[in-house]
């Protein structure tokens, strides 16, 4: 389906950049129906968390919630249009988010010392500490050990692909074309249809699925009474990630063939 003149935003580089990213959700959103559906139906979850909210006696858990959300619509967002390494970027905003809530559930005098945060030096040095990542990781490992694995493999992960700038996240989508005369380097921003493409789907999806296993800890009662618990369990059966399978890249005759991560929730 292509804009017309009228809705395109401008005739610049910024407008044909949105208008060829918006081209390319709408084309995963066709294309690949199965898992923009199983993305869509995890976003349902985190919209009947949202709009239930009114029974939490904290403050910073709904808040947190709902920026874990944010995060993970903006993943979507990202993923869906073919921005791989920005998406991991925000895939690492909803994992943080998520562990900086399940961590001040647990630990209630951590919550003034986030607030305090902006009071003075020390007390932003205070704050480094008591949310470094293996603090807050370790609150969860208490809880939940399982849900702490797959986290902390999701985490490492969206630092592998694009939340910091290692060789991956840079040198992947890099073409160097060589002559007698010159060197030309380009970096692709907007990669759809390829093995990348469908892994940062998938990993959109599982970072999402563990994000709410964490505030299912935190929600639990008011939870299980929407029945919230039950469809994760079915979002993250493992029939949900055999959809991925039937998109992968077809393989070159005797090459060997193209794998994905195994799902971690």
């Amino acid at each position: 389906m292509s804009a017309t003149e009228e809705q395109r935003l401008g005739n610049d580089a910024l407008s044909t950049f949105i208008h060829d990213a918006n081209q390319n959700t709408f084309a995963t959103s066709r294309k690949l129906r199965p898992i923009y559906e199983h993305l869509a139906a995890i976003a349902g979850v985190f919209e009947l968390a949202r709009g239930n909210l009114s029974h939490s006696a904290s403050r910073q858990g709904p808040a947190f919630l709902i920026r874990a959300y944010s995060c993970y619509l903006g993943s979507a967002r990202l993923s869906t249009s073919g921005q791989l390494a920005e998406a991991y970027m925000v895939l690492r905003g909803c994992i943080e988010n998520s562990l900086y809530a399940i961590h001040q559930h647990a630990n209630p005098h951590a919550v003034k010392t986030w607030l305090n945060r902006d009071v003075d030096v020390e007390a932003s040095k205070k704050v480094k500490n008591e949310f470094a990542i293996r603090s807050v990781r370790l609150s969860l490992e208490k809880i939940d050990k399982e849900t702490a694995r797959i986290t902390q493999a999701l985490y490492e992960q969206t630092i592998t692909f694009g939340a910091h700038p290692n060789p991956y996240s840079i040198l992947a989508q890099t073409r160097i074309e060589e002559d007698a005369r010159e060197t030309k380097i380009s970096l692709g921003y907007l990669e759809c249809g390829t093995l990348a493409h469908l892994n940062c789907l998938k990993t959109n999806a599982e970072v999402g699925l563990a994000s709410l296993h964490i505030f299912n800890h935190i929600f639990k009662t008011r939870w299980e009474i929407l029945g919230i618990p039950e469809r994760l369990l079915a979002l993250r059966d493992p029939s949900q990630f055999e959809k991925y399978k039937q998109f992968l890249p077809r393989r070159l005759p005797g090459g060997p063939p193209p794998k994905t991560a195994q799902p971690r929730s």
